[in-house]
């Protein structure tokens, strides 16, 4: 199971051999204060005695406190692998001499959760010393041993000792075959659908996905940025339709013959925002190239070359002709508004910078024919 940036799993073969993972995000440890709550006879007089031995002013927060003697070393990056060989009842780093930093001495950083949006754990059915994790970049396949414990890297890096190009980043599943006796066969499900090995990290597959639709649209979630993917269609041309996707950057289709096409790829990367425009332009931003604020006319049968979307009117965030990166944007669907300056119509609207200081709406501008956006 997946808690607070932390992942559980126990071996299917002895349900008393139990691993976790956890981030360094500390929300894992956060957690722990309705336990301590419970824990504690006295809670109030507990806090204040903890509070006073870390010179704390009081009133004060369980959290902060847990935050002063254990504090994140860094958001939301691998903090340690922990096992169980009770059942949960007790808990310690893996490896021979219990020590969190040996539990994650892999051959290379495995990134970042991305506030939990990756992360995956498997335990083999059987061998209780054999471990399979999913972060930002993997699997990894851990081992137990006298000396120590190690780490057997595979993943989707061209040049890397393990790389397949079976397998993509962001795990999200891991799974050991029950019904394979050698234990050998595990599956991985991750942004790029399913990776199967059958020999424990020699070789991988991903055959089960040609017939596995996985384009992942997405909806724009709320107070984030840089995750995919506000979609649109047209507001004119029937069955025109785009959409910003994880992993699989802008895409669009539309109707030939009274037929809907196949979708096809304008950008690569991951998609953020792709909006058509009233005059069927295309306004899209992805994180290639800066995840700069683009536009692109539509043909008939495409999308012409696409053209930055330069700001002309600075402000206290940006400054004139610098480009809006990652924006939130919707468009007006029923523009009437022009600028005085330029008699262009208002076509969409964007949020910039929602999750800093700035906080500043921005319009779009530009021609009747979609021409001279800014």
């Amino acid at each position: 199971m997946q808690w607070q940036f932390a992942v559980v799993g126990s071996s299917a073969g002895n349900r008393s051999i139990l691993y976790a993972a956890v981030s360094a995000s500390g929300t894992a440890t956060l957690r722990l204060r309705n336990t301590l709550r419970i824990a504690f006879k006295a809670p109030p007089l507990s806090l204040a005695r903890l509070a006073k031995t870390l010179g704390q002013a009081l009133p004060a927060r369980m959290s902060a406190l847990i935050r002063r003697v254990d504090p994140p070393l860094a958001y939301d990056l691998l903090y340690a692998v922990l096992t169980s060989k009770d059942g949960g009842a007790t808990w310690a780093p893996v490896g021979p001499h219990q020590n969190v930093k040996e539990s994650v001495q892999l051959p290379r950083d495995p990134g970042q959760t991305q506030g939990g949006y990756n992360l995956s754990i498997a335990v083999s059915h059987t061998d209780g010393n054999l471990v399979a994790l999913g972060w930002r970049i993997g699997p990894w396949i851990g081992r137990s041993t006298p000396q120590a414990f190690v780490w057997e890297e595979h993943g989707d890096l061209p040049g890397r000792p393990g790389f397949s190009a079976h397998i993509h980043s962001d795990s999200h599943g891991l799974h050991f075959d029950p019904h394979d006796p050698g234990g050998r066969t595990l599956l991985a499900c991750t942004d790029g659908g399913v990776t199967v090995t059958r020999d424990l990290g020699a070789t991988f597959s991903s055959a089960m996905n040609r017939r596995l639709p996985n384009l992942q649209f997405q909806s724009y979630p709320p107070h984030s940025r840089g995750f995919p993917g506000a979609s649109g269609s047209s507001p004119h041309t029937p069955g025109l339709s785009d959409s910003a996707l994880q992993d699989n950057g802008i895409v669009f289709s539309f109707r030939s013959g009274g037929v809907p096409r196949p979708w096809q790829r304008r950008a690569s990367g991951d998609g953020f925002v792709a909006i058509v425009l009233e005059n069927d332009h295309l306004l899209f931003w992805h994180n290639d190239n800066l995840s700069a604020a683009r536009i692109a006319r539509w043909n008939g049968t495409g999308f012409d070359a696409e053209v930055n979307v330069p700001v002309r009117t600075a402000s206290p965030g940006v400054a004139s002709g610098q480009l809006l990166l990652s924006p939130i944007g919707e468009p007006v669907q029923r523009p009437s508004f022009r600028r005085p300056s330029t008699n262009q119509l208002m076509l969409a609207a964007a949020a910039y910078d929602t999750g800093g200081t700035a906080r500043e709406l921005w319009a779009l501008f530009a021609d009747d024919d979609g021409g001279n956006a800014t």
